[in-house]
């Protein structure tokens, strides 16, 4: 399985990158982020399931519940400490280019 994206964060992504530049460049660099990521869903049974974990903030919960209904590995953020009550494991960024070379 290759790289799972929530897809609620697709609007973050595109709010941070127009904010900083403009409309246009912030729907291309989702667009490019579409080719190396495939959107996991956010259902009804993961907001309530991610209601029901033990992690404050919400859109960390929600990850974390597409995590688990996608059936991934790992959580791949540099805030591992926020998902600590995940039921999905989270690593950070240079432990996840460690795994994916062997180290």
């Amino acid at each position: 399985m290759g790289l799972l994206l929530s897809a609620d964060a697709v609007s973050t992504i595109f709010y941070v990158v127009a904010k900083n530049r403009d409309a246009q460049t912030g729907r291309r660099a989702v667009v490019a982020l579409l080719d190396y990521v495939t959107l996991a869903a956010l259902d009804e049974r993961c907001v309530l399931d991610g209601l029901a974990f033990d992690i404050p903030d919400i859109e960390d919960a929600l990850v974390a519940a597409v995590a688990r209904k996608s059936g991934v590995s790992a959580i791949v953020t540099r805030n591992a400490k926020d998902f600590k009550a995940s039921p999905v494991p989270a690593i950070s960024p240079r432990e996840c280019i460690a795994r994916s070379l062997g180290h």
